[in-house]
């Protein structure tokens, strides 16, 4: 028991004594079973396929925490609706620290627009960031529109005509396509995935010559010359793939979708549990080697405090509820 609380007893009457006894016991017990957390396999859940981008941050997190805490940590692949169903299992999974997401913020666009059977809020504890890659635009080396101008004038003179592949109905690459679709007044046909790495042999073979998947995805495409890089979808330039303009920069201001990754529990998670996984990553972001790694896969590792990406989760429903409803966008 701490001294607070027997400094508290020693100052109180009896049955007061008593209840806050019970409520110190209480949070020592808490204290402890978050200090021996964890005692067994902790499942890490990614809600899409492996060989995308969630998958891949997922493994590096979960390598990098079975070797700092000792203990298994495996990644468990649960896929299908947009990243639904991995993120619903871990939504209603008990808050123990055994079941957690490699979560991207598809969570908050598929909130955004009303696909969601769990709050990204509510029913679930933000634990930290880990690292960020911005959506881009490209095309089967083959397709006659070599640009997205040229994209952007055929598809307007030819509504419906041109079908894009996502990672997924309700994924940011899906946002990002419908939100070109609204500002430049234009219409493609989507054709989703159950994820990015599973979009791209369609696009490769020319059967749908459009794509919105991640920079680490298309970029070793790209520069095999096998896909045509368009451009990039976030606030600024890729700092992976520079070369790249934003969709801002050639006559959309104010065009801005980015895709983040990071550690999410269910609600309710203890907080020691939280912020050893917090310090964990962190710790493991600022090593040389997974600095490197995630480089080498196109990503620019985050970090930061959960409260950081709390704030972040709640701003982009903000901001993307906004846009939903101001450019009138639906899931498919």
């Amino acid at each position: 028991m701490s001294i607070a609380c027997r400094f508290v007893i020693a100052r109180s009457g009896i049955l007061l004594a008593l209840l806050i006894w019970i409520g110190c016991q209480a949070g020592g017990l808490e204290d402890a079973r978050a200090q021996s957390w964890p005692e067994r396999v902790v499942r890490i859940v990614s809600p899409f396929p492996a060989g995308g981008g969630s998958d891949l941050l997922a493994r590096v997190v979960a390598q990098s925490l079975q070797e700092s805490l000792g203990r298994p940590f495996v990644v468990e692949n649960r896929v299908g609706a947009g990243g639904n169903i991995g993120m619903d299992h871990v939504a209603h999974s008990v808050p123990d620290g055994y079941t957690l997401a490699l979560a991207n913020n598809t969570v908050t666009i598929n909130q955004s627009l009303g696909g969601q059977p769990f709050d990204a809020v509510r029913d679930l504890t933000a634990i930290v960031l880990v690292g960020s890659t911005p959506p881009m635009i490209g095309a089967s080396a083959g397709f006659a529109l070599r640009s997205l101008p040229e994209l952007v004038a055929w598809a307007r003179a030819h509504p419906g005509e041109v079908s894009y592949a996502s990672c997924g109905t309700g994924t940011a690459h899906h946002f990002a396509a419908e939100l070109l679709q609204s500002m430049a007044r234009i219409r493609m046909t989507h054709v989703p995935y159950k994820g990015c790495s599973q979009a791209i042999p369609d696009v490769l073979n020319g059967s749908v010559p459009v794509v919105f998947s991640t920079v680490s995805n298309l970029a070793p495409h790209v520069k095999s010359g096998k896909i045509r890089g368009y451009a990039t979808t976030g606030t600024t330039r890729a700092q992976s793939a520079p070369e790249f303009p934003t969709v801002a920069e050639l006559g959309y201001p104010g065009y801005a979708v980015d895709t983040w990754f990071g550690l999410m529990g269910p609600a309710g998670l203890p907080r020691d549990v939280v912020m050893r996984l917090n310090s964990e990553v962190n710790r493991a972001l600022g090593r040389t080697e997974i600095r490197e790694r995630l480089a080498a896969q196109y990503f620019e590792p985050l970090g930061g405090s959960s409260q950081r990406f709390g704030e972040l989760v709640q701003q982009e429903l903000r901001t993307y509820g906004a846009l939903v409803r101001e450019a009138g966008i639906k899931a498919d």
